[in-house]
């Protein structure tokens, strides 16, 4: 499992990739980092997501926990077991 803790103080989101940087979007366009030209556009989109994907990982989580606390489940439900390893 990921500790998304470790990203906590990160630079917010939304990035852009804009002339060979990874940026923010905000007032300040901050650059986060230089692509080097061997890099593929892929890889700098992806990179660019990285605030959007954390965010999703996070209300992912948030949600398999929310049912956890409040749907009425058996411990030894074969699907329980399975969110149960996804969240810890």
């Amino acid at each position: 499992m990921i500790d998304t803790d470790k990203y906590e103080g990160h630079t917010e989101g939304p990035w852009d990739w804009w002339n060979d940087y990874i940026r923010d979007t905000s007032e300040n366009e901050l650059h986060i980092a230089k692509m080097e030209y061997d890099y593929i556009s892929e890889d700098a989109q992806l990179i660019a997501d990285a605030p959007l994907l954390l965010q999703e990982v996070k209300r992912l989580r948030n949600g398999i926990q929310y049912w956890f606390d409040t749907v009425a489940h058996k411990e030894d439900d074969v699907m329980v077991q399975y969110f149960k390893r996804l969240i810890e």
